[in-house]
């Protein structure tokens, strides 16, 4: 029996998906030595890039009996139409799904036809047990379609169901899955369920006895330069709000990890070159064995090589508490406020004691420690005028920075089944994010206006989608050949595209008549986040009309994708030409739709998807100002015979003219030109608008340069994978090298200004005798 396992990231933070619960999963499975069982999880460039038809066709290449999903708010509706399309491709295929979404208030989950199994709660021992009796009914026979057909998984049905364990009824027609997003949340709970319940699954007594998803290899292809280790699954609060820690024993069990595991884990990760070590902990200082966790880091060495990250109490932080997070390297911490009124935390169960968290946020600063804030608005009995006075409480005792958070009505959660049952009047999104929209003291209007308010005071900007991925530095690079803009040859090859990899830009030059462009076979290797670069010239109606079709027939196999569409036209194109090509991209509403619903309210009743970002590249004139729209961005030429002053004056005419963005186009083979756009660049304040180079070694200059951590340079040098059409074959879809990146943006951090400027400022920098 094989079984193919396989987590979705988060998805503006797709460097940093670690599957860990699918590889306790793996190293369980695999430690009960099933006979014939084959646990693996999908590779890490498919589940973390993939477009989901690329997704779909990695899953199916393992020939897989059973896939399991591993479920959170961020992943969970791209899950389930995968689900969807798994089962249309290989009807007998069983799916499994897991995780804190997966509750029996959890609708939204259970209202998909898809899923065969469910597991509820700690996952481990169901898993395996699930696993064992599938077994038993023999390889390949208990899927629909098969071999074994329905009448072997129908038998599962008369035995006792495990525990954790829900499973689909065959009887009856399945409903068919509805998408919600500003719904009655009581849509779905007055429907019958076809689940079957097993009776509730215990916490482990000792969670020690879960194989460590590190040192049994189950991780292997997965380890990066960033790890998680789960230090407990136990917690002493019970916001009413959070789902974490809800299996907590009485006391007498052992719900934290043994101080030796931690150890070895710990030189697993300096031994893989593992730089940041994200503890997963709701509070990590309250743990019964804090000082053996400290000798442990130190005894290690780790905190030498690596950087520490975790949730703390606040209010338990003194000076030698945060002495030894210092000597331990935790360079940066979350601390839970999340609301300064005490009768607001009482309606949650949340108890702060404010003095001791202020002096213990000051502790940490003292030793030099990063800390982030975490305020919640939307929490039941929160007023406009409680919720500032949470806001003015940070302020008077200097707490910032502060992160701001919706509050999210989680499955699993004790405060969901209050306002399920009518209390605090609330009203909220039936699809993640689970946003509540409406309370019974601050309506929609009133939370969006707190939002706008608290953001703009902050210093952010409000239009900005907080989630939502923006196009990268190297979206509007020129072509492959030449460094430059003006397309001349250089010695620079970029890599052949590999096949296992998803193509994320496309480059389509529909001014051209060259041979027609396979499109069903591209958009089967599209990557989940595409760019998508239309050079239509003129605009005329036959480019359109191309550029829609190939834009519906790229998407449709991929409609849970995220796009950024750039149209470099000589000349503005009208609302409904743009339009036009903004609604041809084949769309599903998802999580980062739903994300936007403070920022654009009526974007799902429109159709007008946040997750299909669209923008106009014109040729910047001074005539051409006034016609300007929200998503230009104007094409700056800079002339090689033009000094430093010119082109920061160039640069401040165009960005004084629109709102979106600039595309540098700097000259070709000029020697200065690394010292001079960096001298432009660092006196340029562009505020909130993009910058983009389109010569690829100054845009990973660029990108190093703008990267706060050097562990981060990879990922700052992350080009995608491009495709430019019709240049030529296959072989012209790639990328630089790494090292050729590295090697621009070392140029480029060690070019020397030309001429010398203080940052931001446009002065000149006087000889040092005359200062």
């Amino acid at each position: 029996m094989k079984v193919v396992l396989v987590q979705l990231p988060v998805p503006n933070n797709r460097q940093s998906n670690l599957p860990l619960a699918l590889g306790y999963l793996k190293a369980m499975a695999e430690a009960a030595d099933i006979a014939g069982l084959r646990v693996e999880l999908l590779d890490a460039t498919a589940q973390n890039r993939g477009g989901d038809a690329f997704m779909v066709d990695a899953i199916l290449a393992h020939d897989p009996d059973l896939v399991g999903f591993s479920l959170y708010t961020w992943n969970s509706s791209r899950i389930l139409g995968l689900a969807q399309a798994l089962k249309e491709k290989s009807p007998g295929l069983l799916i499994l799904g897991g995780g804190p979404e997966v509750n029996r208030d959890g609708d939204f989950i259970l209202s998909s036809p898809d899923f065969d199994f469910l597991i509820l709660g700690e996952g481990e021992r169901t898993f395996v047990e699930l696993i064992q009796t599938l077994n038993k009914s023999g390889k390949r026979g208990v899927g629909g379609g098969k071999s074994g057909g329905r009448g072997r998984f129908e038998r599962l049905l008369e035995q006792n169901i495990g525990p954790g364990l829900a499973l689909r009824s065959l009887a009856g027609s399945p409903r068919t899955m509805e998408r919600f997003s500003l719904t009655d949340p009581s849509a779905l709970a007055s429907t019958s369920s076809p689940w079957h319940f097993g009776p509730p699954r215990t916490a482990l007594q000792d969670v020690n006895s879960v194989p460590s998803a590190y040192l049994s290899g189950a991780l292997e292809g997965h380890l990066g330069r960033f790890m998680s280790i789960e230090l407990s699954r136990w917690c002493p609060s019970k916001c009413t709000f959070c789902y974490y820690g809800r299996q907590d024993l009485p006391r007498g069990g052992k719900r934290y990890f043994d101080l030796e595991r931690v150890r070895q884990e710990l030189l697993f990760g300096l031994a893989h070159g593992v730089e940041q070590i994200h503890f997963v902990e709701a509070n990590f200082n309250t743990l019964p064995h804090l000082a053996g966790l400290y000798d442990t880091i130190q005894a290690t060495g780790a905190n030498r090589q690596m950087r520490f990250y975790a949730e703390l109490r606040g209010e338990a932080i003194d000076p030698a508490q945060a002495r030894r997070l210092a000597e331990c390297n935790f360079s940066t911490v979350e601390v839970g406020l999340q609301s300064a009124v005490p009768e607001v935390l009482a309606r949650v169960r949340r108890k702060n004691h404010l003095p001791r968290l202020v002096q213990g946020v000051h502790n940490l600063r003292t030793e030099g420690i990063e800390v982030y804030l975490d305020v919640i608005l939307g929490l039941p009995g929160e007023t406009a005028e409680t919720f500032r006075r949470t806001l003015a409480f940070v302020e008077k005792n200097d707490l910032q920075p502060y992160d701001l958070f919706h509050l999210q009505i989680l499955s699993g959660t004790e405060l969901k089944t209050e306002a399920i049952g009518g209390h605090h009047g609330m009203r909220w999104q039936t699809a993640p994010p689970y946003f509540v929209l409406e309370t019974a003291d601050l309506s929609f209007e009133s939370l969006r206006a707190l939002r706008l308010e608290t953001l703009q005071h902050k210093g952010d900007d409000p239009g900005i989608i907080q989630g939502l991925p923006q196009p990268g530095p190297f979206a509007l690079v020129a072509e492959a050949r030449g460094a430059g803009s003006g397309g001349t040859e250089n010695s620079i090859a970029f890599e052949v595209r590999d096949n296992h990899k998803p193509v994320e830009r496309l480059v389509l030059d529909l001014t051209s008549t060259s041979r027609p462009i396979s499109l069903e076979t591209l958009s089967r290797q599209l990557g989940s986040e595409v760019t998508v670069v239309l050079r239509l010239g003129e605009a005329d109606e036959a480019s359109l009309k191309r550029a829609e079709t190939i834009l519906a027939q790229l998407s449709e196999p991929n409609r849970s994708g995220l796009w950024f569409i750039f149209a470099q036209v000589e000349r503005p194109l009208s609302g409904p030409e743009q339009a036009r090509l903004g609604r041809a991209i084949r769309h599903d509403e998802g999580y980062l739709d739903r994300l936007a619903v403070f920022v654009r309210p009526d974007a799902l009743a429109d159709r007008d998807w946040p997750s299909v970002s669209f923008f106009q590249v014109l040729p910047f004139s001074s005539a051409m100002v006034e016609q300007a729209r929200p998503e230009t961005v104007w094409q700056v030429s800079l002339e090689a015979e033009a000094g430093v002053e010119r082109w920061q004056a160039q640069l401040e005419e165009a960005a004084a003219a629109t709102e979106a963005g600039l595309l540098l186009v700097t000259p070709a083979g000029e020697n200065r030109t690394v010292s001079k756009c960096k001298a432009v660049l660092q006196s340029f304040d562009p505020g909130s608008k993009r910058v983009w180079l389109a010569d690829w070694r100054l845009a990973a200059g660029r990108a190093a340069a703008d990267t706060d951590d050097n562990s981060d340079l990879a990922a700052s040098l992350d080009f995608p994978l491009t495709l430019w059409w019709p240049q030529g074959s296959d072989e012209l879809c790639g990328r630089p090298p790494m090292q050729e990146l590295e090697r621009a943006a070392l140029s480029y951090q060690l070019a020397a200004l030309d001429p010398p400027v203080y940052p931001r400022s446009g002065l000149k920098r006087q000889p040092a005798s005359t200062q």
